[in-house]
């Protein structure tokens, strides 16, 4: 996707939520969170299964994962358990994060 192409950027909406915006880009997925997301344990497991249903749907694995707005810590079983989720929701999955603060 060329930078600054809104219009192409809509045009490849895959699936907009109430935590995140899903845009599948040729053979990968970039997930955009809503500002308003917190990141929680609860809120993270939700938002791996929706990746993983659509990187399922699309067949893809590669994923960016872009946090918009300041994101509270979480703790490190939380982490984890978080990243296990990742690897489960799709085979051989490949993540980039980008954090804005």
């Amino acid at each position: 996707m060329k930078s600054g192409s809104v219009d192409n950027a809509l045009s490849h909406l895959t699936l907009s939520t109430d935590e995140a915006a899903f845009i599948f880009n040729e053979d990968w997925l970039h997930v955009i969170t809503k500002k308003n997301f917190r990141m929680n344990r609860k809120s993270m497991l939700s938002l791996w299964q929706k990746i993983g249903t659509v990187c399922n749907d699309k067949k893809t694995r590669r994923v960016l994962l872009e946090f918009k707005g300041k994101q509270p810590s979480m703790e490190t079983t939380d982490t984890y358990e978080s990243a296990v989720r990742a690897s489960q929701s799709v085979r051989n999955f490949r993540l980039a994060i980008l954090a804005d603060e």
